[in-house]
């Protein structure tokens, strides 16, 4: 399995989620796959429910409504929780931002969502106009936004179907491939090169070999030797 979000949940703050002010914060999916379900720490006052949705990114603002969480229901009292939220089925998402979003079932700031604070986060708190609790969520989110400077302590968990990653490695497999194919057409040039000149040489050579038997008639034979091993020495 694998992750997207914000798995380091050690903050001590939180930041108030109810029925319609919600807390999205982005993040790039990097490969496809299916996703099961979204986790989020939640620091409570009082007895509370919470839920959790994924829309897609629109232009670098929650848009269209892609996943729907469970609830979690949480006992009375002041506690840190943490909540699993159940996605089932499974929805597959494939690769591209998105925006991961918590809403609890309260009116008031009895529920939050923990933080760890930040300067230029990319957290947003929306307010809606309608009850993310209860209806399911509005598709698509496009209500009154403001930045959250907070990284929010929120991740969702999918089941990786290939793509991304995957495809990233292929490519570099595909890369060297084709490094091998031209090392090979270079290495052929090369040894065919050889061979022409090599042969360029045999031929220069011989007719080297035949001038000098038709200017020195008279040498010896072990000069003559000698002095085509010193011609083909120079070629």
């Amino acid at each position: 399995m694998a992750t997207l979000g914000n798995t380091t949940q050690t903050g001590s703050a939180g930041s108030s989620i109810k029925t319609d002010t919600v807390k999205a914060v982005r993040y790039y999916l990097s490969e496809n796959g299916n996703f099961t379900s979204i986790t989020a720490r939640i620091r409570k006052f009082l007895t509370c429910n919470t839920r959790c949705y994924i829309y897609a990114d629109n232009d670098g603002v929650p848009g269209a409504q892609v996943v729907r969480s469970g609830t979690v229901n949480y006992g009375g009292g002041f506690a840190t929780v943490v909540g699993v939220h159940t996605v089932a089925p499974a929805v597959p998402l494939t690769i591209g931002w998105y925006w991961l979003v918590v809403c609890s079932n309260q009116t008031g700031t009895g529920c939050t969502l923990a933080y760890t604070a930040t300067e230029g986060g990319t957290g947003y708190q929306v307010v809606t106009t309608t009850n993310m609790y209860t209806t399911g969520g509005d598709d698509p989110l496009s209500e009154t936004r403001a930045v959250d400077d907070n990284t929010f302590e929120v991740f969702a968990t999918y089941e990786p179907t290939g793509g991304g990653g995957t495809n990233h490695t292929k490519a570099l497999s595909d890369s060297v491939s084709v490094v091998d194919t031209i090392s090979k057409i270079l290495t052929a040039g090369s040894n065919f090169i050889k061979a022409r000149f090599k042969s360029r040489n045999n031929m220069m050579r011989q007719s080297d070999w035949d001038q000098m038997k038709k200017d020195f008639p008279d040498t010896s034979k072990h000069d003559k030797d000698q002095m085509r091993r010193d011609t083909e020495e120079l070629l």
